[in-house]
């Protein structure tokens, strides 16, 4: 059986790598906003996001511990075929609407899923103490093509023109596709093949005591919802990064050269996470990225806007942040047991979506302040973060 196993990693790496490719992302908002979207619908399509990821984040967090990460994974990607199809026809709201409502969705068939799927590949591998490198590797899948796809999406898209978008959103469906027939090709770690004896209400019965029995892990991912939500502000599609590189005087034909540049570093920091959790240890390192991004949110509002400040600024979040991500997913794993693995990391994920409408609702407020006062509360939420402490579990967790 683990034979079968060994080529998980790496067949989901390029899955990943495949489905991370958009060429609409540097023009998303010029498509939206050309066909007939206004700066308000963009706060609907967020809103949309958020509410569909908490309502299904555990009942599809269930669905996998019963059937199994590879028709989870299926299902998730079929219906993300079938949203970014809709980007060809929508002239409507509803239209976007949907299609943002179908990508949350999608989203929650994975969330969860594929980190408990790595997890229980390299455990029964007996290589689980890999998981911060193996999963910062497969993370840096996505930012990988995103180097040359920013880049060539920009400039096939430069005119704004209806053909120009059409052919874009082809051209991600087509190499999507491919994602989706490399997924046909995983194996099941056997733990997941013993959950289907079991009913998905108890799955999520189960998720629920393990996060209750756990007052570290609750510490945890309370750490980790407030530091990393801030910093939605630089990650979104739609974000304050292309207003904060205005005010720093940085020309609009050099912001995808930026982004293009965010897209390799990023790459090369999770593919040296390893080498940052040995120099550095899990919690120091926790440590110190937190200080990072709190530190970059300080500097945003009380240095100059200056290109020479605000693109350090912007890159020490996005570093920091990456930093963080497969670090996080190592260390909550360790805290929950291979049975209703999925479903206990997707309850993880309804209450930091539940943080996420309490921060992002908060900041909607905030932004008529203008940007430095959101800065200064980002600033703030991530220092009320980092006064959860994180523990490090060493020892085995206890399997039922």
């Amino acid at each position: 059986m683990k034979s079968n196993l060994q080529n998980n990693v790496k067949i989901y790496f390029w899955a990943e790598l495949f489905g991370g490719i958009s060429f609409l992302t540097p023009v998303m908002s010029f498509f939206c906003l050309s066909r007939g979207l206004v700066y308000t619908d963009i706060f609907i399509l967020m809103l949309i996001w958020v509410i569909t990821v908490f309502v299904f984040e555990v009942p599809t967090g269930a669905f996998a511990d019963h059937h199994g990460p590879k028709i989870s994974f299926l299902v998730g990607h079929t219906l993300f075929l079938l949203a970014s199809s809709l980007l060809l026809i929508a002239h409507q709201r509803w239209i976007f609407y949907l299609w943002n409502f179908l990508s949350g969705l999608s989203y929650t068939f994975f969330s969860g899923s594929d980190q408990a799927f790595v997890y229980e590949t390299l455990k029964e591998l007996n290589q689980e103490g890999s998981m911060s490198k193996v999963w910062g590797h497969i993370q840096s899948a996505r930012l990988i093509p995103a180097v040359a796809t920013i880049l060539f999406g920009a400039y096939w898209a430069r005119d704004l023109t209806d053909t120009q978008f059409t052919f874009l959103i082809l051209l991600g469906l087509a190499f999507n596709t491919l994602k989706f027939l490399l997924l046909f090709f995983l194996k099941s770690p056997s733990s997941f093949h013993l959950r289907k004896e079991s009913h998905s209400f108890a799955h999520i019965r189960k998720g629920f005591q393990n996060i209750r029995q756990s007052k570290n892990l609750m510490l945890l991912i309370t750490n980790e919802c407030l530091v990393m939500i801030p910093t939605y502000v630089f990650l979104t599609d739609f974000n304050l990064a292309q207003p904060f590189f205005k005010e720093a005087g940085l020309p609009i034909i050099f912001i995808g050269a930026v982004y293009a540049l965010d897209a390799l570093l990023s790459s090369l920091v999770l593919q040296a996470v390893a080498w940052f959790e040995k120099c550095l240890g899990q919690k120091r390192l926790i440590v110190i990225t937190g200080l990072g991004i709190g530190l970059a949110f300080l500097g945003a509002v009380f240095l100059p806007r200056q290109i020479v400040l605000a693109v350090p600024i912007f890159f020490m979040v996005k570093m920091a942040l990456w930093l963080r991500v497969p670090v996080f997913s190592h260390v909550k794993n360790r805290y929950i047991p291979s049975k209703s693995r999925v479903t206990s990391l997707s309850l993880l994920s309804m209450i930091d979506s539940a943080f996420d409408v309490l921060i992002l609702g908060s900041m909607a407020f905030i932004s008529k302040l203008g940007m430095n006062m959101i800065f200064t509360a980002c600033a703030m939420i991530v220092f009320i973060g980092m006064l959860f402490p994180v523990r490090i579990k060493t020892e085995p967790i206890k399997e039922d």
